[in-house]
């Protein structure tokens, strides 16, 4: 995805288009319902691509040619160079028609700058001459000559200047000039005249004119001013020389020259013209800025255009809110840049939101706004939205132009829909506009695409009859369409008319030849036209080498030798110097006759079928990818997949390794992936693999697909199918395939055999897990191959015939649909059984045939977690940071009876790992992991490691927990050892990998592994018993040495599930270990095995040795040395690259040791092990220096190779604990100032509980404390209690408790009902006491008298609030007003505002005898006489109570009382669900 440049000054800190105050962004889900609701046809799920970036055209042609010399010995003219002509006017047929209308429409009626011309009448009387009798250059002058003495000065001949340009007469413009500049003396004058005419001639693409009449202004005093440099920038700007711009514009300092604003435009615009790089433009744009030039609207427009060309979607968002924030207004231009810009990004629905949201920036979308994105919609294949756009078109009464005309009708044409085509034909000409060269070719191209071969033929004379002269274009879609449908003589003609009309071929009409040729099996043929074209000048594009490279992965080639045609010398079967090599110049009469006999032949159909060695076509695939690096054509994604293909079609794996060994020279991030997946180093490349997918991500859906069908279709055929497996997961999780996956049905009609198959497994292995979770499948599950009748795809049976084959092979029970051929069914209850046989998961779960984990790189390992403390998962990962981990290696923790996330830190990042309930749900849900690591406790840890051994994607358990029977042991080593499988331990601490990962608690803290140097990666591999020494054995070991390798604790047990030995032989054979370290513990006869491993010679690398416990014999009685740590379990996937050989994922146990006969004493293993070669030193205190002396022996030798050392970085330290030692300072996130509960009991407003209990008081004083913060006096609170009790209830007919009691009846909770019924409190019901208070404190405070207050809300239109009752009349008061009036002039120090209030009901009576003071206005009025008659508020403390919405909370706490009743007498009466009458509802229509 394009993204702003950092150094780029326009860019915000934070994407203003993610900012709801930008004008130009809007929420998502806003976007998303405004989008469907103007979808008429379909809402299909379309994957969107970034559109690749476009070459270049910045660079024009330039030929040498003189430089232009000055006679001036002070000054040096710049030498601008003669340009080539323009380019073609076919070239827009392929450089993107709509792009070049759009710019040529981006600034078409804009306001035209007003230079302040000030012409006299006889300057438009000498226009209309020149026009008339100025036919030639004598005639001409004789005009002027005869106006000469009338016009005044240079305001009169710019403005002839001016509209000679505009009506094209660029040579009259040229002669009026020279006239005009001849009889001007002033200089400044002549400077303003050749601006204009530079200009002018700018504006007419006469840019070798512009460039003379500036270098002559140069040379002749006037032209060195910043409006002639300007004028020729942007000469060349739009006649698209960007260089050739900017080096006029750099050239200025020369002159002593500052831009303007002016300038800085042009050279903007020349820059998003020629298609400069956005990070070039922003270094002018800040210069700009830098030198006091302020931008406007049309910089932004111009910079927006540049985001344009390259789609850079995020930029151009920038731009729009920098100009905001400028203040710059936007106009249409704006929009439709900004509009065409998101197009090009892929981003549609963000470009759709915006156009909707022009109208109410009062900028209506026009003609080129719903072009672009009827193009955008069309290019992405979102076909339904752009017709809906095209419809929306009509309804608004936009007018349609050619380019939408022709737009239209392309998308009917792809579509197939033809009547629909004609008719936009139809209305084409009805509106005076005709058919061009792009209508036709749209025509033929659709109609060929649909093999309607008589439709194009028709379409041909047509356009022919119409006299539309065919373009390049027209040739290469007839000559692509009659190819691919066989129709070679047919090509063959239209190749003899394309050479008769005098047109020059180009690389498309190249490449549909090409590829015709491929396609036919003619793989030499095409090679040799190849070099052809390259003879000719025209440069082959990516396409063309693809269509090659694809054809040579085919099986079988067809290919003829074409003795007539060639010879046989110059077409050879597997000829490598027909790529290699450029043949003899040849004429182009001779490629013509070449080219007319080859489709001769296919016409003739003499091709005959030749197989092609394996051998010679990977010669030739490499020879093509040469001369692609020599040219710097970059291959793409189809080239990747063309050779993947080619890869699979080889005679053996060597010959696929060999090409892809080949390629990684030239690209070793793309072939390198294919590389380590083929050799088996998957764990290596991953995290390369992905960022690759994550490129192809952006590619078209049917690109994207192939990559992924091609890579999966070589893994698999090669053996590597988990491999394969994973990749096709990946494209799954990436939508590359839609709609492939639910329980019920696998959809593959869309993949290769190779990706359906791995994803057959994939899918089984997750309705397996579903099964195991105790769910029932759908009734009927169904396979997809896309062959048959009722299927998406019809043709070759090649995918159903492998999915049948693979499908019988596990026996699984599916059968062939008899409706459907290409469908495979059974019913869920069957498969299910399948599932749940003891057989079948080993059948489903894939290997590669090729793995290498002693070179696997650590940045692909993870593991799971089995019950396990989140600080030992954390201690787990921190590692992984310190080291350079891209990702945890944590996969996921198993927990038993959970489910979920657990949120653990990596770095600074917070993570989410998995949390699942069950061993089985998480090795379904993480195929990849294979370790399993233990932390459970003696109890429990026997049973869930053989649960893990069981698990086909389990290899490797480490076992954590001490205290496991023997006998359980046993039986867990026996059951391993049968099934291939690993145990480290039981009664491990775990193992670290330097530089890598780490399992368990080994090593420590994060402090002791950088002390220990445990973040890279050493020369020594140590195994221990002890785990407890481990960490003393890696200080020593990184004091010594330059730190080990890998370092594992094995377990003390009398039976360990791996020995010393085993370790020890694997070190050997991994070339990183230098030498070996093994610390051994007294009891057991686990030594001896490592003793014979070094006396039969299998241990070529030093070994320095040492058993702890020689102090045993000190004691009287036999001693156990445990190891009594206890410990819960971890699943671990790639835990220990290299503890295991073929084992990448790893689990860890350990128990203890103890002393036994003298066999299995220290001393006695000691020196066994001395006397087979193993360095052992004469104590404990000595090992370390014996270790050092290895290791400088082996320095000296040159075996080891000093270790870069480099400064680890730093692990952010817990919070908590940083907080604790007073290391940081941390600032709060709540403020609280009414309640405090760290003491030991709470607080409200600095009053313990227990006071307010001792004390006495009542609700109304807990309310002023946590209210009011302050304890209010009696008769305050006191107040507040009897408002609660007059407004707790008011029957079940208001619409809060009616609301309450229907929610209640309907079977929901206590707080469902509560809560339904409070939503109804507002300013209708109870929800006015705030606005009571609020409206009579601000009267009674102005002193309005109550006719002021009532009549001045009545011309406002807002009722009185507190004024007015349903019931109640003056003759009949609301008995609750009374009581609250009665308290309070009873002890109220002030009644003011009540009494107020009763002024105001008095006037109100008169009008209407309902307009009665209510409780709301009552209660109102009486708290801002309590507030202000208490003397503890001040008058700003008032304001803010009433405006907060302290009174409305009294009605809401007192109305919560009621509310719970009416819930519990529903409830407790056992009412049913309410439903309203229907003769109480009013039916209308």
């Amino acid at each position: 995805m394009a993204s702003t440049p950092p150094q780029c000054s326009i860019t915000a800190a934070t994407k203003p288009y993610q900012n709801p105050q930008n004008p130009l962004g809007s929420h998502h889900h806003r976007q998303q319902s405004h989008h469907q609701s103007r979808r008429l046809v379909t809402n299909q799920k379309v994957s969107l691509a970034k559109p690749p970036l476009a070459p270049s055209t910045r660079n024009a042609p330039k030929p040498g040619a003189a430089a232009a010399t000055s006679s001036h010995s002070h000054t040096q003219t710049p030498s601008f160079l003669p340009l080539k002509a323009p380019k073609s006017e076919l070239a827009a047929d392929f450089s993107g028609r709509r792009s070049t209308r759009f710019v040529s429409k981006l600034h078409f009626g804009r306001p035209k700058s007003s230079m302040g011309t000030r012409h006299t009448s006889f300057a438009e009387e000498a226009l209309q001459n020149v026009i008339l009798y100025g036919k030639d250059e004598k005639a001409l002058e004789n005009v002027l000559l005869d106006f000469e003495s009338r016009l005044s000065g240079s305001d009169d001949y710019t403005f002839l200047l001016r509209e000679l340009g505009n009506r094209g007469e660029s040579v009259k413009a040229v002669r009026c000039f020279e006239f005009a500049v001849k009889r001007e003396r002033r200089k400044n004058e002549q400077g303003k005249l050749a601006s204009t005419m530079i200009s002018t001639l700018g504006r007419l693409g006469k840019v070798e004119l512009a460039r003379s009449v500036f270098q002559t202004a140069l040379v002749e005093g006037y032209g060195n001013t910043v409006y002639a440099f300007s004028a020729l920038i942007s000469a060349y700007g739009r006649s698209g020389y960007c260089d050739e711009a900017i080096k006029v514009f750099e050239s200025m300092k020369e002159y002593g020259l500052k831009p303007n604003l002016v300038t800085y435009n042009a050279v903007i615009d020349a820059c998003g013209k020629g298609g400069v790089e956005f990070k070039r433009v922003v270094e002018i744009f800040d210069d700009m800025l830098r030198n006091g030039v302020q931008p406007d609207r049309i910089t932004f427009n111009s910079l927006l255009a540049v985001c344009s060309r390259g789609g850079l979607w995020e930029a151009a968002m920038d731009l729009a809110s920098e100009m905001v924030k400028r203040g710059i207004d936007q106009d249409i231009f704006t929009y439709n840049t900004l509009v065409d810009a998101i197009c090009k990004g892929g981003q549609l629905d963000l470009a759709f939101q915006i156009m909707s949201e022009m109208p109410a920036k009062n900028i209506m979308p026009n003609v080129v706004t719903y072009s672009t994105m009827i193009d955008g919609y069309a290019k992405a294949g979102r076909l339904d939205d752009a017709l809906n756009l095209f419809n929306e078109m009509k309804f608004l009464g936009i007018g349609l132009d050619r380019i939408s005309y022709n737009t239209l009708l392309s998308i009917y044409a792809r579509l197939g829909r033809f009547e629909e085509a004609l008719d936009v034909c139809r209305e084409m000409e009805n509106s005076g506009i005709k058919k061009d060269v792009v209508t036709y070719n749209a025509l033929l191209g659709g109609y060929g695409k649909q093999y309607k071969y008589d439709e194009v033929r028709r379409v041909f004379e047509e356009m022919k009859m119409e006299r539309v002269s065919p373009n390049l274009l027209t040739y290469s879609t007839l000559i692509d369409v009659y190819s691919k449908g066989g129709l070679y003589r047919e090509a063959m003609e239209v190749f003899r008319e394309f050479k008769q009309a005098g047109l020059k071929a180009d690389v498309v009409l190249y490449s549909a030849l090409i590829d015709a040729l491929c396609k036919n099996g003619l793989v030499e043929s095409a090679v040799s036209l190849l070099d052809e074209m390259t003879k000719e000048g025209i440069r082959p594009n990516v396409v063309t080498y693809n269509s090659i490279i694809d054809a040579f992965g085919r099986s079988a080639m067809m290919e003829c030798p074409l003795d007539d045609v060639i010879g046989p010398s110059e077409l050879q079967i597997g000829s490598l110097s027909l790529i290699a090599e450029a043949s003899e110049s040849q004429g182009p009469r001779r490629e013509d006759n070449r080219i007319i006999k080859i489709f001769g032949q296919l016409a003739a159909e003499k091709a005959c079928q030749v197989k092609s060695g394996g051998t010679q076509e990977i010669l030739c695939i490499l020879g093509l990818f040469e001369k692609m690096h020599a040219l710097e054509i970059k291959p793409n994604v189809v080239t990747f997949s063309a050779i993947l293909n080619a890869c699979s079609r080889c005679n053996s794996y060597e010959d696929a390794l060999m090409l892809l060994e080949e390629l990684r020279l030239f690209d070793n991030q793309v072939y390198g992936v294919a590389h380590g997946l083929l050799m088996g180093y998957r764990e290596n490349v991953w995290e390369q693999a992905k960022s690759l997918f994550d490129e192809v991500k952006l590619m078209d859906s049917s690109t994207a697909s192939a990559f992924y069908n091609a890579l999966t279709d070589m893994l698999w055929h090669f053996g590597q199918k988990r491999g394969a497996q994973l990749v096709a997961l990946e494209g799954r999780q990436r939508q590359v395939w839609e709609n492939v996956w639910s329980e019920s049905c696998l959809d593959l009609h869309l993949m290769s055999s190779g990706a359906a198959r791995a994803m057959v497994h994939a899918w089984l292995l997750n309705i397996r897990s579903i099964v195991f979770e105790g769910h029932e499948l759908p009734k009927l599950l169904s396979i997809l191959t896309g062959w048959g009748k009722h299927s998406k795809v019809v043709g070759d049976s090649t995918l159903r015939r492998a999915v049948e084959a693979l499908l019988v092979g596990m026996g699984a029970p599916f059968r062939v649909a008899k409706c459907n051929l290409g469908r495979y069914i059974s019913s869920g209850p069957i498969v299910a059984a399948w599932l749940k046989e003891s057989g079948t998961l080993k059948l489903l779960v894939l290997h590669d045939d090729r793995t290498h984990p002693e070179n696997v790189n650590s940045g692909a390992a993870s593991f799971h977690s089995f019950a396990v403390s989140n600080f030992r998962v954390q201690n787990c990962i921190f590692i992984h940071v310190l080291v350079g981990r891209e990702t945890p290696s944590v996969a996921g923790i198993i927990q038993p009876g959970s489910d979920g996330f657990q949120k653990l830190f990596f770095g600074q990042e917070e993570i989410a790992i998995p949390v699942h309930p069950t061993i089985e749900a998480a090795c379904g849900a993480h195929p990849t992991a294979d370790v399993f690591i233990n932390f459970a406790s003696f109890r429990s840890a026997a049973a869930s490691s053989l649960t893990a051994l069981k698990q086909p994607t389990i290899r490797v358990v480490a076992i954590i927990a001490e205290g496991i029977p023997e006998s359980d042991t046993k039986q867990l080593i026996a059951f391993a050892r049968a099934n291939n499988k690993v145990i480290i331990g039981p009664a491990t601490v775990g193992g670290i990998q330097a530089g890598a990962f780490k399992i368990g608690d080994t090593a420590g803290t994060i402090d002791n592994i950088i002390h220990c140097k445990l973040y890279r990666p050493g020369s020594v591999g140590f195994v221990s018993k002890s785990g407890g020494m481990s960490n003393e054995l890696y200080n020593s070991i990184a004091r010594v040495t330059d730190g080990i390798y890998e370092g594992i604790a094995i377990g003390g047990d009398v039976f360990p599930g791996s020995t010393l030995s085993d370790h020890v032989l694997r070190f050997n054979n991994i070339p990183q270990v230098k030498m070996m370290v093994v610390l051994g513990e007294l009891g057991g006869r686990d030594e001896y095995s490592l003793v014979e491993a070094l006396k039969q010679g299998k241990v070529n690398k030093p070994v320095v040795a040492w058993v702890s416990g020689t102090c045993a014999r000190l004691f009287k009685s036999e001693v156990q040395f445990g190891h009594a740590v206890s410990y819960q379990s971890i699943s671990i996937s790639s835990a220990l690259h290299h503890a295991i050989p073929n084992y990448s994922r790893i689990l860890l146990l350990h128990k203890g040791a103890k002393s036994g006969g003298e066999m299995e004493s220290a001393q006695a293993k000691n020196q066994a092990m001395r006397d087979a070669g193993a360095v052992v030193p004469s104590s404990y205190e000595a090992l370390e220096n014996s270790i050092k002396e290895t290791f400088e022996k082996l320095l000296q030798e040159g075996k080891i190779a000093p270790v870069r050392e480099f400064n680890p970085p730093q692990i952010p330290e817990d919070l908590n604990i940083a907080i604790k030692s007073g290391k940081v300072r941390a600032p709060t996130h709540i403020i609280s100032t009414i309640s405090d509960d760290r003491g030991e009991e709470p607080c409200y407003a600095g009053v313990p509980m227990s006071s307010i209990v001792e004390q006495g008081l009542g609700v109304g004083d807990v309310i002023s404390l946590l209210w009011f913060k302050r304890s209010l006096p009696r008769y305050c609170t006191h107040f507040i209690e009897i408002c609660i009790m007059l407004c707790a209830d008011h029957g079940p007919c208001v619409s809060g408790a009616h609301n309450t009691i229907v929610t209640a009846r309907a079977g929901k909770d206590l707080i469902s009902s509560l809560v339904s019924g409070l939503l109804t409190i507002g300013p209708r019901f109870g929800g006015a006491i705030d606005d009571a208070a609020r409206y009579f404190k601000d009267a009674y405070d102005r002193g309005l008298s109550p006719y002021e207050f009532v009549e001045g809300m009545k011309k406002k239109g807002i009722r009185v609030p507190g004024i007015g009752h349903r019931i109640k009349r003056g003759d009949n008061r609301d008995k609750r007003v009374e009581l609250l009036q009665s308290f309070a002039r009873t002890h109220f120090p002030s009644v003011k505002y009540m009494e107020y209030a009763v002024e105001v009901e008095t006037y109100t009576l008169s009008k209407a005898n309902n307009l009665v003071l209510n409780v709301d206005g009552a209660i109102g009025s009486l708290f801002l006489d309590l507030l202000a008659g208490s003397g503890m508020f001040s008058k700003a403390e008032i304001d803010e109570i009433v405006e907060i919405g302290y009174l409305n909370g009294l009605f809401v706490l007192a109305r919560s009382i009621g509310l719970i009743g009416h819930t519990f007498d529903q409830k407790r009466l056992k009412q049913p669900l309410y439903r309203h009458p229907w003769e109480d509802v009013l039916y209308t229509k």
